[in-house]
């Protein structure tokens, strides 16, 4: 599933940073001043906590999923999710 997730992140790095910088409570200019471990926790808790954000975030990556893909998605849907979510939270902090 790696395979299937960096394209589908990269390509929809864009969407990810418009959403993030959309967010009221997400400063970039806060978090730059945070060291990268702080960084990622506090992500980390703000998306867990914002349920708008997390659907986004996990249905704009899975819904570029084939068939294929979509249905190894729902058999492991809960790591998954975890993995779209960490790996976003990276690449959002790739962009700062």
């Amino acid at each position: 599933m790696h395979e299937t997730l960096r394209p589908v992140l990269k390509f929809q790095q864009t969407f990810i940073q418009a959403l993030m910088d959309e967010e009221k409570h997400i400063k970039p200019e806060s978090i730059r001043q945070l060291d990268q471990d702080s960084r990622q926790n506090f992500l980390a808790n703000y998306i867990s906590k914002n349920n708008k954000v997390r659907a986004s975030l996990i249905g704009s990556i899975s819904g570029l999923f084939t068939t294929g893909e979509l249905d190894f998605y729902f058999e492991q849907k809960r790591e998954l999710d975890r993995r779209i979510i960490e790996m976003s939270i990276v690449r959002y902090l790739s962009t700062l």
